[in-house]
């Protein structure tokens, strides 16, 4: 079998039947097989799928056993030479999987390949990013990354003119056109060489949400393969949300998968700067919202925003650096 597509999928039936009528399309002909892994979706994503798709293999969990979990559970499956890891909210260009199976046929030594990510209107959205440091996560809680544009070409020009120097802090603004070498793809589409999966193994169960697909393209790079950016095969992604932002839900599952990744890859010295960086910078920002309830006279901070901050930073003063996990078989983290 050429190719496998696996689709964890948590509920947004609608997205997910437009992403599973786009691969209709653009496997017609092709020797493939796709699998939805469903996590215990509310709606009925499973008799949409038998109804809608009867060729898709459908997986139907009782509970939710969070991304990566997911996503081993269609690997253990998968029977493709080349292995397409898709989020639901994505919607697949015309052209788009032949071009990352041809360029993983032309490149032996690529691991991993990503397309380009981009919004319904065409817009540049982030596709590649650095493995995580203390200075890029001090930019985020301090909104110093705000003068650093995700597009445009602001955000194209400082890529490259500091990418080269700081791929891992500024990988992510770069537009270009042409493919090249990249630290980390965004999990929302991967195509995976099945030669390199066996040899890495499956994504990380512990990371629940967040920092598994850098964990997975670090190891790809440790054991001795490439993660390549391909540009020229585009894929639609409704996602992109700027997930450590303390009022969004799952600003706390970045931040713990974060910690993980640094105990898991990094020094002890290292995870002690994050650990002293995020508490305090959490700590200023809390100290700051309870100051803007007392004195303003506008609309108060809102009890989730306080929440996740707080909860975050009781995670991080809790946490002992425990020695590095030998494999993907510990308990994951939970909140």
């Amino acid at each position: 079998m050429e190719i496998s597509v696996i689709i964890p999928a948590y509920n947004r039936q609608e997205l997910l039947r437009e992403c599973l009528a786009s691969l209709e399309r653009e496997l017609s002909g092709v020797d493939a097989e796709v699998l939805v892994i469903d996590n215990a979706s509310r709606e009925d994503i499973g008799g949409m799928v038998r109804r809608d798709f009867p060729r898709v293999r459908l997986h139907l969990n009782r509970e939710n056993l969070g991304f990566a979990r997911a996503n081993n559970q269609g690997l253990a499956l998968a029977r493709g030479r080349y292995l397409l890891l898709m989020n639901p909210d994505t919607l697949v260009q015309p052209g788009a999987i032949s071009k990352l199976i041809n360029y993983l046929e032309r490149h032996p030594r690529v691991g991993v390949v990503g397309p380009r990510l981009a919004f319904e209107d065409g817009r540049f959205q982030p596709s590649t990013f650095g493995f995580p440091s203390v200075l890029r996560e001090a930019a985020n809680l301090t909104d110093l990354d705000r003068f650093f544009p995700r597009e445009g070409k602001t955000g194209i020009f400082l890529g490259r003119v500091f990418g080269r120097w700081f791929p891992n802090f500024f990988s992510m603004y770069r537009g270009d056109t042409a493919p090249r070498r990249v630290p980390a793809l965004f999990g929302a589409c991967l195509m995976v060489r099945r030669e390199a999966r066996e040899k890495v193994g499956e994504l990380d169960p512990n990371f629940f949400l967040y920092w598994e697909d850098a964990d997975f393209c670090y190891r790809m790079e440790q054991a001795g393969w490439e993660a390549h950016y391909l540009p020229e095969a585009e894929v639609v992604h409704w996602g992109g949300a700027n997930y450590y932002l303390p009022d969004q839900d799952n600003f706390f599952w970045y931040y713990q998968s974060l910690l993980y990744f640094f105990a898991k890859h990094y020094s002890r010295a290292r995870v002690g700067a994050l650990r002293l960086a995020v508490i305090s910078l959490v700590s200023f920002r809390i100290f700051i919202n309870v100051l803007v309830d007392i004195f303003s006279r506008g609309k108060r901070v809102s009890e989730k925003k306080l929440k996740n901050l707080r909860a975050v930073r009781e995670f991080y003063r809790s946490f002992t650096n425990e020695p590095k996990p030998s494999s993907n078989d510990q308990a994951p983290i939970t909140k």
